[in-house]
């Protein structure tokens, strides 16, 4: 099968590329198709943007791209932890509209690199929601996951100045930064551990979070919702 060649954007344009994941199971191939959005232009179409850690482009994988005027498939490679969020995020009968770097910008055209990047708080800003991807689970992640979601419940964040406020009044200790928050070691040491994911080390996920309308952490199928 052929690599999958794509088409120009206008470098002068607010227009960038979405991907469409078809439905499928776990451990069907893994079939796309892309589409041109106008930034500039609310067409009514909404789409989730990946903010996720690209991992080692060793032993790529392949995923297949089909042009809907054609139905013609070609491939493209991406690394396998982005085949893998894949997998976690395709639904089994709705199609999904996302948008990901790695396949939505032409990573060969480096004139394309260039204006694409430009435009990715835009995209970040405009997105429905930024889906975080940590990784698969493991034998700790969901207590994290669980953990995390309840405070999210007790406290809001600025990020802008990292301050912390309590919803209520009864959850004044879990914003005050003077004290250890109130978990016990196994908790402590679940988050930990989930905080070690390569996404934490990543400078772009200031701009991916803070711009976005609102997130989700994906651990495996363990969600939590802001």
């Amino acid at each position: 099968m052929s690599r999958y060649a794509y088409s120009t954007l206008d470098p002068s344009a607010s227009t960038t590329r979405l991907m469409n994941l078809m439905p499928g199971s776990f451990d069907d191939d893994i079939d796309v198709s892309l589409e041109t959005l106008d930034l500039a232009n609310d067409d009514g179409r909404e789409y989730e943007a990946l903010s996720y850690a690209w991992g080692s482009k060793d032993n790529p994988l392949e995923i297949y791209i089909t042009d809907p005027s054609t139905n013609i498939k070609a491939c493209l490679p991406v690394t396998r932890d982005l085949a893998l969020a894949l997998r976690y995020l395709r639904l089994p009968q709705l199609s999904r509209m996302l948008w990901i770097d790695a396949i939505c910008i032409d990573q060969e055209n480096l004139e394309e690199r260039g204006h694409q990047v430009k435009k990715m708080g835009d995209v970040y800003h405009t997105a429905r929601k930024v889906i975080i991807w940590l990784g698969p689970a493991s034998d700790d992640s969901g207590i994290a996951v669980r953990s995390l979601q309840e405070i999210s419940a007790m406290i809001e964040v600025d990020w802008n100045t990292g301050t912390m406020r309590p919803k209520t009044r009864a959850d004044a200790n879990w914003a005050n930064t003077q004290l250890p928050w109130m978990w016990d070691d196994k908790t402590s040491e679940s988050v930990e551990n989930l905080l070690q994911a390569p996404w934490f080390n990543r400078l772009w996920i200031w701009q991916e979070v803070l711009l976005s309308r609102t997130a989700e952490i994906y651990v495996g199928r363990d969600i939590c919702r802001s």
